[in-house]
C-alpha cells in the first residue's frame, strides 16, 4: 500500500477574475502576480504591493472591495513517471476557503463549498508528463450566503451581526467579530498536493474502547479502506 506525494505548496500564481472570462484561454495575459500557498487573499495581495499592510490596519473600511471581487490562482507543474504509473492518483486539497472550483489542464475537477474538510478529486487519466496546469476559483462568499439565506429560514440582523455568515461552513470570525473587521475573504489556506496510491489505500480509521480496565482493554478497531487491487492485505497496528 505505499503511497508517494508531490507537494503543491510554494510557488504560485493569482489575479482577479475576469468576470468576461468565457473559457481557459480568456484568463492569459501578463497581469498574473507571484504569491506562496498556503495562504488568504489578503496576504498574498500584501505580499504582491497591492496593499499596505499599515494601510488596511488602519482604515480596513477601505478593503471591503477584496471579498467582493472572484479571485483566481493556478500553478504550472510537472508529475514524476512513477505517480503517473500508480493505480491511482488523486488531487487533495487540505483546506480551500470557501466558494471554489477546481480546474486541472481545462477540466473541472469539481466544486467546493466548505473550507474545513479536506477534499480530495481523482485525477488518474487527466494528468501529463509536463505542463499540467491547476486552476482554481474562488467566488466571493457573501452573495452565496445571502441567496442560501433566502431560501431557507432568513435570521434577523438583531439575532447576531451578518446573520447570512451561519449558512456558510467557513470561519464565523471572518465576517467580523468584536476583536476584528469584516474580511470574508478567500484562499488556499492549507497545503495541496498529488497522492499516488498503489492498490489501496486507509481512508478512514475508527479506534473505540468498549471497556477497560487497571489491566485490560476491548478496543473496537473499524478500517475504511479504498482499494485498487484485488487481494488481500494486512494491516499491522502498533
Amino acid at each position: 500500500m505505499a503511497k508517494q506525494i508531490l507537494d503543491l505548496t510554494g510557488q504560485w500564481q493569482f489575479k482577479e477574475y475576469p468576470t468576461a472570462a468565457r473559457r481557459m484561454r480568456d484568463l492569459n495575459g501578463s497581469n498574473w502576480l507571484n504569491c506562496t500557498i498556503p495562504n488568504s487573499i489578503f496576504t498574498n495581495l500584501i505580499d504582491a504591493g497591492n496593499i499596505d499592510r499599515f494601510d488596511i490596519n488602519a482604515n480596513p473600511e477601505n478593503y471591503t472591495w477584496v471579498s467582493d471581487k472572484p479571485w483566481v490562482y493556478r500553478k504550472l507543474f510537472d508529475v514524476p513517471e512513477e505517480l503517473r504509473k500508480a493505480d491511482k492518483l488523486e488531487l487533495v486539497c487540505d483546506g480551500l476557503d470557501t466558494i471554489a472550483s477546481v480546474w486541472l489542464n481545462e477540466k473541472l475537477l469539481g466544486r467546493t463549498d466548505n473550507m474545513f474538510i479536506q477534499h480530495r478529486f481523482g485525477i488518474t487519466k487527466r494528468v501529463r508528463a509536463v505542463s499540467n496546469s491547476l486552476i482554481i476559483k474562488f467566488d466571493p462568499v457573501v452573495p452565496h450566503a445571502k441567496k442560501l439565506m433566502e431560501r431557507y429560514t432568513p435570521f434577523s440582523e438583531s439575532l447576531f451581526t451578518n446573520p447570512y455568515r451561519a449558512y456558510v461552513r467557513k470561519a464565523q470570525y471572518q465576517f467580523g467579530w468584536d476583536w476584528c473587521p469584516p474580511f470574508p475573504g478567500c484562499g488556499i489556506w492549507r497545503p495541496l498536493r498529488l497522492e499516488a496510491t498503489a492498490k489501496a489505500r486507509i481512508s478512514n480509521l475508527h479506534i473505540r474502547t468498549i471497556h477497560c480496565d487497571e489491566k485490560n482493554a476491548d478496543v473496537r478497531i473499524a478500517v475504511d479502506l479504498d482499494r485498487m487491487a484485488r487481494q488481500k492485505f494486512q494491516c499491522n497496528l502498533d
